[in-house]
């Protein structure tokens, strides 16, 4: 967490609660999330809050810090396109206002889009726009 604390800005993705219940429930509300808060520890021992996920609304800066991406909540995962994405952030001292230390994807896994973006496996537009979405993360961690 020392990192994070003296800058580094995290990504934490995730498709779906389960690929198994995937299908029949779709949005990925806070409460559903597997790790909803995260406790900060210093040299093994407790240093600080708990840390506290919550939502990003598509406004937020770090999805227009380099490319316009007007709708963020599109990007739905290449290969269960039933599924709401969410995004979440984790600030320092739990304080919105203040610095954003790490993102969370949850239901749409953009870095599939990365992964297989040169075996067709999701059409180039859409693979494209996950790129924007991954410089966006970039050039906002590098200025905030």
């Amino acid at each position: 967490m020392k990192l994070v604390t003296l800058g580094l800005c995290i990504l934490l993705a995730s498709a779906s609660p389960g690929r198994a219940d995937a299908q029949t429930e779709p949005a990925a509300p806070l409460d559903r999330l597997p790790v909803k808060e995260v406790t900060i520890f210093k040299d093994n021992r407790f240093d600080g809050p708990s840390a506290r996920f919550v939502d990003l609304p598509p406004t937020h800066a770090i999805f227009h810090s380099f490319f316009e991406i007007p709708d963020p909540l599109r990007f739905l995962p290449p290969y269960e396109q039933d599924l709401t994405p969410v995004y979440y952030g984790l600030y320092e001292d739990n304080d919105p206002t203040k610095r954003l230390m790490a993102i969370v994807n949850y239901n749409n896994d953009i870095s599939e889009y990365w992964e297989f973006s040169n075996t067709g496996f999701a059409p180039i537009s859409e693979t494209n726009e996950a790129y924007k979405l991954g410089v966006n993360y970039i050039i906002y961690g590098l200025t905030h």
